[in-house]
Order: C-alpha cells, then structure tokens, then sequence
C-alpha cells in the first residue's frame, strides 16, 4: 500500500490528499460477494474513514467525496454498509448540496445498505425543500431517462426531510 496505518500517516495521507492518491482508496473489487469479497483498498479506507470523523468538517473535500463514493461501491459486495457513512453524506450536503446531491444520491444507489444507511442524515427543514425543488424541478426537466430515475428514488426522502417534526 506504501502508507502508514498509524494515526500520523493517516493525518499526512489526508492533509496532502489530491487526485493522485484516488488509487490508494478506490473500490478494488474482486467480484465476489460476501466472506469472498476482496478489495485491497477495503482496510485502509475503513480506518481512514474512522480516523476522520472527529475532524470531517476540517477534512479537503474531495477526500470526503471520494471515500463517500468508494466506500458506498462496497456495500452492495459486502452485505453492509460502513456504519458513520451517513457523516461523510452529510458532510457533502452541508459543505455545498447543489454540487454533491448527485454524489450524494449515486452513493445511495449503489444498493439497499447504503440507500438506507445515508438515510440517517440531519439536514435542517429549509435545506430539505430547497432540495425537494431541486429533485422535482430534475425529474421534470431532465432528458436523462438515468437521471430522472436516480432523482425519482431520492424524491420521496427528501419529501419526509421536509415535513418531518424535529
């Protein structure tokens, strides 16, 4: 892997995280599913993912997105989804939604587990019908038949979001 696992090396590996070091935290998926499933990546970004949460809010963003994304690719292969991935959902809501909803959206595609598991996210009232607008406006003026469908299986969450009693 060429990285340390300590703390230190996890803080430098984040600090001075770009697009060269995608390599070291991409889904690496050997096709098989789960006591088969093989990802030579899996490890490191599980400790990654668990060494960041304290400081998520400090963290680069485009580390956010990139673990969100490749860790939410696992949990279809694994049976489970990573347990504090919600944090990461979130976090790219709270940093800038228009530019992560989609992200945000693909991630919980990628099957039941991580559909229910981003689920767990707190946004305020107001956020939610800005989005709620947004998904609705998409699904009606969208000609991507994908997109209109990926649009369509978040609608009706972010509808509870926006209705629902603190």
């Amino acid at each position: 892997m060429g990285i340390s696992m300590n703390e230190q090396g996890l803080q430098l590996f984040a600090d001075n995280y770009s697009s060269s070091d995608f390599l070291k935290i991409r889904y690496d998926w050997n096709g098989k599913c789960g006591n088969e499933f093989r990802d030579s990546n899996y490890d490191f970004r599980m400790m990654l993912c668990q060494y960041l949460l304290p400081q998520i809010e400090k963290v680069n963003v485009q580390l956010i997105r990139d673990l969100f994304i490749e860790t939410s690719k696992s949990s279809e292969a694994t049976f489970g989804a990573y347990i504090n991935i919600h944090v990461y959902a979130q976090e790219l809501l709270d940093r800038d939604w228009r530019k992560y909803l989609r992200d945000f959206m693909q991630g919980g595609s990628y099957g039941m587990d991580s559909y229910l598991s981003i689920g767990r996210i707190k946004i305020k009232k107001d956020t939610a019908l800005e989005i709620l607008n947004y998904v609705k406006e998409t699904i009606e003026t969208t000609t991507d038949e994908m997109e209109r469908k990926l649009y369509m299986l978040f609608k009706d969450r972010f509808e509870w979001l926006a209705i629902k009693e603190d």
